[in-house]
């Protein structure tokens, strides 16, 4: 069976797109790490701690809005191109709600702890600061990555050369900001 060959812009999206992968698995790897420490490590590292989830918090933020992006352009695009897709887009719209709920409540508690670095509600913030925590973990690694995989795939098999530009397009414009 002789394999389709890519395209060169195929080929150039490839690596970005496995780099972007690669940078969410490693934050949320972090992650991880980070809210282990400030759970369980002692007042000494909690600076140094607390400083390394507000970065991850920072990269976390850039994912945010490209998923607000999708959400104002991909997904009404494709709604309006390919209806069957609604319940689909429906399903992910909740779930980026959810993912939204947790991040504003792990920035909330992340400021909480930054404000007051001593007392007796450090511990238990910081248990609910690893709760939600986990979730934003759960979410990059699993639903978001497969989404993406799935989303851009439709696009790519489902629309015409035209409209994929024309998506592009609209995706280079809301960059610029005009």
């Amino acid at each position: 069976m002789i394999k389709p060959q890519r395209t060169p812009a195929a080929q150039s999206r490839a690596p970005f797109f496995r780099e972007h992968h690669d940078k969410i698995a490693s934050q949320a790897g972090r992650l991880q790490t980070v809210l282990l420490h400030l759970q369980f490590e002692g007042k000494p590292s909690f600076g140094k701690n607390l400083k390394q989830a507000k970065e991850i918090l920072s990269y976390l933020d850039s994912v945010k809005k490209h998923m607000e992006e999708e959400e104002k352009i991909l997904f009404p695009f494709l709604e309006s191109r390919l209806p069957r897709l609604d319940p689909f887009l429906s399903l992910l719209r909740s779930e980026r709600r959810n993912f939204n709920n947790n991040f504003r409540r792990f920035r909330s508690l992340l400021d909480f702890l930054s404000r007051r670095k001593n007392g007796l509600n450090r511990v238990a913030v910081s248990k609910n600061l690893r709760e939600a925590g986990f979730y934003l973990i759960y979410f990059l690694q699993g639903p978001h990555r497969e989404e993406k995989k799935i989303l851009y795939r439709i696009a790519k098999r489902e629309l015409r050369a035209d409209e994929r530009k024309e998506l592009a397009r609209q995706f280079r414009q809301t960059r610029r900001g005009t």
